[in-house]
């Protein structure tokens, strides 16, 4: 599929991001081909190289356009074909000796190095894109530079000229698929970005490709969310109450809301061509990475492909011999499931939905990039603990391995010195999250239970705009016996292991996990209403990189009461094969009765993303089409800059198999529709729907004021109660005067136009259709 990447207006990082999606296609195997079609500002190509110059000294896309023209310009023979020159000498391999199974290729602008770029700026200018089209055979040059890109490349990205210009015609009408349009936070923005959605959705466009529908998505970019939150919130909800309505009108799958794909500015990434998915770590390079991310899986969507866990790939290096490590076969033979079957997607998901599985969350989910590579945090702070040790103490020790590192801290530099130096290594990561975590906290989870000591999901959860309750247990100290349990929107996040905010809490060592474990069993046990949940046998758990590796694990779920449950539960687990035999053995004696612990091969943000997605989706209810031979008949009124709208709704009422009126369908060539529109009102509908928005409150003395008025005339006629006028508000517009005694419905989701399919349905069957 071809993605164009446009925008109304320049600086609003649209190359960037056309930069990093390609490379994490190209990463994820894909072949990915760039267009440099942006010809009177072009550069893509110093994302990649840099020193471009020997690049640009190579013919481009300009140079296509006049070779193909210099060839048509010569006479023809007609036992003597014109050959043009093959699209494969403008391309050229970004990564030659690439170890990925991808590639990416560039088609850049045209050649200008040097003294040829004078020569290029007039080719530029001069050339008449009009004439192209008319005198040169330029629509059937176009279908066939099209057809060679898809030969070439599984995606193509052309990143296309700003603003109102031929250029911008040729990218969207003839070329895409769909179009990615990037919004800044300005009105300008805002207003040139919006005109354009609707001109690209215009029904010209419709009949000059019928048969290649022209999908959209709208990226707002550029959003600087760490300061001005006035202006921040008045931004957001201006752009969603303008652009959510266009995704109504094009859904698109896995994305409940244009704003979902909101791309972060950092000043950093203007001082120069950097792709943020190559970055080391920095304080703000995930925010940024995770939004490339997003909209590749959006467009991996779009193309109608599994997308790839782009998250495993950030920082992945090109020249390295960086691949992920299959687990081996024996690994497997343990009893590890390398494929989840569709019934435990849905065994998952349904007890998500249903507030019956808690989730158990572990160290081993929180990461951090280090050389470019994720390192979880636990094993970060034992390499920091072991370098302090004695010389003849790190000989003998595993640095990975936390609880052997902090025994041995302890004994040498005592235990205020771990615990000082545990509490100051998280205290810098706070605010910290992941991917991983917010794909997590996006789901219903009503209570947690962590053994981390980090606050990475805690911080999730809060950019999933929920308010989590925090509680923490304490194996030295008195615990309350009552707890608040949590909801949905204020999920309990307990923190077992105790939390930094609370030093004395802590779990340290595996003298202080002894006392723990004793503490919990005798002394101090959990609050009733937490061991309630725990033991309740309709409840299934998932457990996150919880350490199933340690001996302490089977104490603890035992002491838990986590067993007897009624459907399995599930497990993904970071593990090594340093001890295969133990290995085995962990996993089948969970595996079983009374456990029924299911363990998983799958990267945790590959679970996490797929997770996420496949919730989504199972929660977008179907609408059962109506199958009787009798059809109620619906009626939209509309203003006529609603119409897209309006077209929208008519094709989903339809496709629920309802028979929906609207004047630009139904209304035939010689109709009067002063005649037949009242006839149709009067007659021949059941049901009348008025789309109320602010343009329809600007109208004064316009026909559709006289549909209304013939429909409530029409309302007299039916029985009190009858639903008849349902009035639907398809933004933040005002209430008709007209329709103020009738409840009136708010249509900003597709979820809302199923309510209103359904609605419909459900009193077609009390009038007995």
């Amino acid at each position: 599929m071809i993605f164009t990447f446009y925008s109304y207006k320049g600086g609003v990082g649209r190359s960037m991001a056309l930069a990093n999606t390609a490379e994490l296609f190209y990463r994820s195997g894909k072949k990915v081909l760039i267009v440099d079609w942006d010809l009177e500002a072009p550069g893509i190509e110093r994302y990649f190289f840099k020193n471009s110059n020997s690049v640009i000294d190579t013919p481009g896309l300009m140079d296509i356009l006049l070779s193909y023209k210099e060839k048509m310009s010569k006479e023809l023979d007609e036992n003597q074909p014109l050959e043009f020159e093959p699209i494969s000498k403008f391309i050229i391999d970004i990564y030659p000796k690439s170890q990925f199974e991808g590639k990416l290729f560039l088609i850049h602008a045209g050649k200008r190095s040097g003294d040829h770029f004078s020569k290029y700026a007039r080719e530029v200018l001069n050339f008449d894109w009009g004439d192209f089209y008319e005198n040169w055979e330029g629509e059937l040059f176009f279908e066939w530079l099209r057809d060679q890109f898809e030969s070439i490349a599984d995606i193509v990205l052309i990143d296309s000229r700003t603003g109102v210009t031929e250029m911008t015609g040729i990218c969207t009408y003839q070329m895409a698929g769909t179009v990615i349009m990037f919004c800044a936070p300005n009105q300008q923005n805002i207003d040139g970005t919006y005109d354009m959605v609707m001109n690209f959705s215009s029904p010209m466009l419709t009949r000059l490709r019928p048969d290649r529908p022209l999908n959209i998505l709208i990226v707002p970019s550029r959003v600087e969310d760490r300061s001005e939150v006035e202006l921040l919130n008045a931004f957001r909800s201006q752009f969603i109450d303008k652009f959510n309505k266009i995704l109504l009108m094009k859904p698109v799958k896995g994305l409940g809301s244009y704003w979902d794909l909101k791309i972060p500015y950092f000043s950093y990434y203007s001082f120069n061509e950097t792709l943020a998915v190559n970055e080391e770590s920095q304080s703000y390079s995930e925010d940024i990475q995770g939004a490339f991310i997003k909209l590749a899986y959006i467009m991996a969507k779009i193309q109608g492909e599994e997308p790839y866990d782009f998250n495993s790939l950030i920082k992945m290096r090109k020249s390295a011999q960086d691949t992920i490590p299959a687990i081996p076969q024996n690994i497997r033979s343990a009893g590890l499931s390398s494929n989840w079957e569709e019934d435990d997607w849905d065994i998952l998901i349904h007890s998500i939905r249903e507030k019956k599985c808690i989730l158990m969350l572990g160290p081993d989910t929180s990461t951090e990039l280090v050389g470019g590579q994720p390192r979880q945090l636990s094993e970060i702070l034992s390499n920091q603990l072991a370098q302090k040790l004695e010389p003849r103490i790190r000989e003998a020790i595993d640095f990975s391995d936390f609880d052997q590192v902090a025994r041995y801290y302890s004994k040498e530099r005592g235990y205020y010195a771990l615990e000082a130096a545990v509490c100051s290594f998280y205290s810098q990561r706070r605010g910290m999250y992941s991917y991983l975590h917010r794909d997590i906290a996006a789901l219903p989870f009503y209570l947690t239970i962590s053994t981390a000591l980090d606050n990475m999901f805690l911080e999730a959860l809060k950019k999933e705009n929920k308010n989590p309750i925090s509680e923490r247990y304490n194996f030295r100290s008195i615990n309350p016996k009552t707890i608040n349990m949590g909801t949905i929107e204020n999920p309990l996040l307990f923190y077992l292991y105790g939390n930094i905010e609370d030093t004395d809490s802590l779990v340290l060592t595996e003298d202080d996990m002894t006392d723990f474990l004793l503490s919990i069993a005798v002394r101090n046990r959990l609050p009733d209403r937490l061991v309630n949940e725990l033991k309740d046998p309709a409840k299934c758990f998932l457990f996150l990189g919880f350490g199933f590796k340690h001996w302490y694990l089977r104490i603890l779920l035992h002491i838990l009461g986590i067993k007897n449950k009624f459907s399995p539960s599930f497990a993904l687990e970071a593990f090594t094969t340093d001890n295969m035999a133990e290995f085995k053995r962990t996993i089948l004696f969970f595996r079983d009765e009374p456990y029924k612990i299911h363990f998983i091969e799958k990267g945790f943000a590959e679970f996490a993303a797929e997770l996420r997605h496949r919730f989504d989706a199972s929660t977008a209810t179907p609408v059962i089409p109506i199958r009787e031979e009798k059809r109620p008949r619906v009626f939209i009124c509309y203003a006529l800059e609603d119409k897209t709208f309006a077209a929208s709704l008519y094709e989903q009422l339809k496709a629920a198999g309802l028979e929906p009126w609207l004047d630009k369908e139904n209304l035939r060539g010689g109709d009067r529709w002063d005649e037949v529109i009242p006839r149709v009102i009067r007659k021949e509908i059941d049901y009348f729907l008025v789309l109320q928005s602010k343009s329809l409150c600007k109208k004064s003395n316009r026909y559709l004021f006289k549909e209304i008025m013939l429909a409530r005339e029409r309302y007299k006629e039916f029985r009190l109660g009858t639903r008849f006028i349902i009035p639907l508000k398809i933004d933040d517009g005002e209430i008709l005067e007209e329709l103020e005694d009738l409840q009136t419905i708010t249509i900003d989701t597709q979820d809302k136009v199923v309510e209103l399919i359904r609605l419909i349905q459900r009193d077609c069957k009390k009038r007995g259709y």
